[in-house]
């Protein structure tokens, strides 16, 4: 078992999955996991990070730009993913002028995907499945 996995075993939680996949030539060669792979957890503001990677791809494939503008007058893509799109931890009124502040928020990022959602024609959902999760 790789060393990195063996430290998996001592993190003080009730429970822990981990993989590693080692490739050789751009395929899998092997797979070494630690704990249970079935156990649901939940990805919590790992969501905010996926949602951003597949905004990113978005600007890539020209569907939207950085610049765009997206909620409140002034606020573009690029001010809600980074957390600066003038909106608070929820709720969907902006408490402050984009640019102004980094405010972590749950809002930035859901108008974020909103936008993507109809450049792109679809479900957030599905273009997170076809562009990012797919692939991987």
């Amino acid at each position: 078992m790789a060393p990195a996995l063996e430290l998996v075993r001592t993190w003080p939680v009730p429970n822990v999955s981990a993989a590693m996949i080692r490739f050789a030539n751009g395929s899998p060669t092997s797979i070494d996991t630690e704990g249970d792979p079935a156990h649901p957890y939940r990805i919590a503001s790992i969501a905010k990070t996926i949602t951003a990677w597949a905004a990113l791809i978005g600007v890539e494939e020209g569907l939207l730009g950085l610049d765009t503008p997206v909620g409140q007058p002034g606020c573009t893509l690029q001010h809600l993913l980074a957390h600066a799109g003038g909106y608070g931890f929820d709720g969907h009124e902006p408490i402050t002028a984009p640019g102004k502040r980094r405010i972590y928020s749950n809002t930035g990022i859901e108008l974020a995907a909103a936008a993507l959602a109809d450049a792109a024609g679809m479900s957030f959902g599905e273009y997170l499945g076809e562009a990012v999760l797919e692939p991987l």
